[in-house]
C-alpha cells in the first residue's frame, strides 16, 4: 500500500511488514469491539423502542433526562481515572510488568470507589433541586434518585474495563460491556414492563445490571488477568501520578459529554419531557455512526500510547491514515440510509418520533460524518500526552456547544438544539486535526476517501432511478439495494491493506476458530 506521511522517510520493507502486523492485531481487536458495539446498541435501541411504544414519548423523555444527569455524575466520579488507568496501565503491560500494572489499577479502583459513592449520595439530595428548578418536572426527581445508585457501579466498572483495554484484553471488555451488562438491563426491563411496574421498574433495573456486569469484571481481573490483589508499597506515589495525568481529563471527560448533550438539558430547560423524548431518539440514532470509528479507538488508544513512547511516528502515522480511511468508508453508506430514509427508521418509534424527528437526524448524522472521516485526532492528542491541550478542545467545543444552545433552542426549538450540537462536533474534530498536523506532522490521506465518496455517489443514484422506476419498492428493499451497490464498488480493485482489512473483519464479525 502507498503510504503518505509528513511524519517520516517512506517505509521499508521490514517496516511495512511491522506495520502490517500492527494493523492486523487493531483490526482483529476492533472486529470483536464492532460486533459487540452493534449488539450493545442495538439491545438500547430496542430499550427504546419498548419504552416510546408502551409508556409514550414523555416517559421516555423522562427516563432520558435521568439517565442522562446520572451518566454525567458518573463521569465526575470516575476523576478522569479511567483514562489514566488506560495510558499508565498501557505502557506498564506493553513493558511486560504485570505487578506495575496492578499497582496502577488498585490505587485508582479506591479512589474511584469513594467518588462515586459521594456522587450518589450528592445527586440524592439534590434530585428534587434538579428536577424542579432546571428541568421545571417534579416528577423527574424518584427516577432521578434511582438512576443514582447506579453511579458507583458505573464508576468503578469504567476504570476497572479500561484495565482489560490497556492489557490488550478487549474481546474480554466487550464480552461484558456489551453482552453481559445490556442483556442483564434488557431483560430486567422486560420483566419490569410485563409486570406492570411501568418507569419507574424499568428504571430500577439500570443499577442491578451493573451489579452483574461489575461482579463478572472482577473475577475476570483476578482470575484471568492475574493483576495482584494485594501489592508492595507505592501506591500512593502511582495515584498521585494517575491524577496528575488525570485531573485535567476529568474536566475534559465532563465537557465531552456536554458537547454531546448539553442540548438535550437544553431542550429540558426551555421545552418539555415530550420534546426531550423526541429529540433524544434522534440524537441517539445519530451516534450510532461513531460506532466504526469509536470500535477502532478501542484498540487504537493503547497502541497510540506505546507507538508514541517508542517514537515509532511512521507506525502512528500509517496506522492513524488507515483509520480513518476505513472510518469513512464503513460509516458512510449508514449516512445514507439516514438521510434517506430517516423517516421510515424513526417510525418505529411511534408517527410523532417519524414526522419530528427525522429532519434533524439528517444534520446531526453530518455530523458524525464528518468526526469518521477526521478519524482518531483527540485520542492522538490525548494519548501523547496532551492532556492539557484535550482540555483546551473541550473547553472551546463545549462553550460553542452551550452559547448556540442557549441562543438557538429558545428561538428554533428541536432545529436549534440539532444546530447547536452539530456545530459543537464540527469544532471538535477541526481543532484536533489542526493540531495533530502542526504537533505531530500527522495528517489524513485525502486520496484514501475518493472511492468511498464515488461509491456512495453511484448508490444514491441508484436509489433514486430505482425509486423513479418502481415506486412502491420498500425501504428494506432500496436500502438493501444502496448498501450492495456501495459495497459493490468498495470491493473494485481493492488495495493489498483493504484485502487484508476486510479479511480481518469478516474473520471478527462471522467467526473462524
Amino acid at each position: 500500500m502507498r503510504v503518505e506521511t509528513t511524519a517520516a522517510p517512506a517505509p521499508s520493507s521490514s517496516s511495512l511488514e511491522a506495520q502490517a502486523g500492527l494493523w492486523s492485531n487493531l483490526l482483529s481487536q476492533s472486529g470483536s469491539v464492532m460486533l459487540g458495539t452493534l449488539l450493545r446498541q442495538g439491545i438500547l435501541y430496542v430499550t427504546y423502542i419498548l419504552l416510546a411504544r408502551q409508556l409514550g414519548a414523555t416517559a421516555l423523555g423522562i427516563f432520558l433526562l435521568g439517565l442522562t444527569v446520572a451518566q454525567f455524575a458518573e463521569l465526575l466520579a470516575r476523576l478522569g481515572l479511567d483514562r489514566g488507568v488506560l495510558h499508565f496501565a498501557a505502557i506498564r503491560w506493553g513493558q511486560g510488568d504485570r505487578r506495575g500494572t496492578g499497582r496502577v489499577l488498585r490505587p485508582a479502583m479506591i479512589a474511584v470507589l469513594i467518588s462515586g459513592t459521594v456522587a450518589m449520595g450528592l445527586l440524592m439530595v439534590l434530585s428534587e433541586v434538579v428536577a424542579v428548578k432546571v428541568f421545571h418536572s417534579a416528577e423527574l426527581t424518584i427516577p432521578i434518585r434511582l438512576f443514582a445508585v447506579a453511579v458507583p457501579l458505573m464508576s468503578l466498572s469504567a476504570v476497572l474495563l479500561s484495565s482489560f483495554q490497556a492489557c490488550q484484553h478487549i474481546r474480554s471488555r466487550v464480552l461484558i460491556e456489551s453482552y453481559i451488562q445490556p442483556l442483564a438491563a434488557l431483560g430486567l426491563i422486560l420483566l419490569a414492563l410485563s409486570v406492570g411496574w411501568g418507569l419507574w421498574g424499568a428504571i430500577a433495573a439500570y443499577p442491578v445490571s451493573f451489579v452483574v456486569g461489575l461482579g463478572v469484571a472482577t473475577l475476570y481481573c483476578y482470575r484471568r488477568l492475574k493483576l495482584p490483589p494485594v501489592l508492595a508499597g507505592g501506591q500512593q506515589g502511582e495515584l498521585a501520578a494517575l491524577l496528575r495525568y488525570s485531573t485535567p481529563l476529568l474536566v475534559a471527560t465532563a465537557l465531552m459529554f456536554s458537547i454531546q448533550w448539553i442540548d438535550m438539558w437544553m431542550v429540558g430547560y426551555f421545552l418539555s419531557p415530550r420534546d426531550v423524548g423526541i429529540y433524544g431518539v434522534a440524537v441517539r440514532t445519530a451516534l450510532l455512526l461513531g460506532l466504526i470509528l469509536g470500535a477502532f479507538n478501542v484498540a487504537f488508544a493503547p497502541m497510540i500510547s506505546t507507538l508514541h513512547d517508542q517514537g515509532d511516528m511512521q507506525s502512528l502515522t500509517t496506522l492513524y491514515q488507515t483509520v480513518a480511511r476505513w472510518s469513512l468508508t464503513l460509516t458512510l453508506p449508514l449516512f445514507l440510509v439516514f438521510a434517506l430514509f430517516g423517516q421510515q427508521i424513526l417510525g418505529l418509534f411511534g408517527p410523532e418520533f417519524s414526522k419530528e424527528a427525522a429532519p434533524i437526524l439528517v444534520l446531526l448524522a453530518f455530523a458524525w460524518l464528518v468526526d469518521a472521516a477526521v478519524g482518531s485526532v483527540g485520542f492522538l492528542v490525548m494519548m501523547s500526552g496532551r492532556s492539557r491541550l484535550t482540555l483546551f478542545n473541550l473547553v472551546v467545543a463545549g462553550a460553542v456547544s452551550l452559547l448556540l444552545s442557549l441562543v438557538l433552542i429558545p428561538r428554533y426549538g428541536l432545529w436549534g438544539a440539532a444546530s447547536a450540537n452539530a456545530a459543537s462536533i464540527v469544532c471538535l474534530n477541526a481543532l484536533g486535526l489542526l493540531e495533530v498536523s502542526w504537533l505531530m506532522k500527522i495528517r489524513p490521506r485525502l486520496a484514501g476517501y475518493a472511492k468511498p465518496l464515488a461509491a456512495a455517489a453511484i448508490g444514491v443514484a441508484a436509489v433514486m432511478a430505482l425509486r423513479a422506476a418502481i415506486p412502491n419498492l420498500t425501504a428494506g428493499v432500496l436500502i438493501a439495494v444502496l448498501i450492495a451497490v456501495y459495497g459493490g464498488c468498495i470491493l473494485v480493485r481493492l488495495e493489498a491493506m483493504d484485502v487484508m482489512a476486510l479479511s480481518r473483519l469478516r474473520t471478527q464479525m462471522f467467526g473462524r476458530a
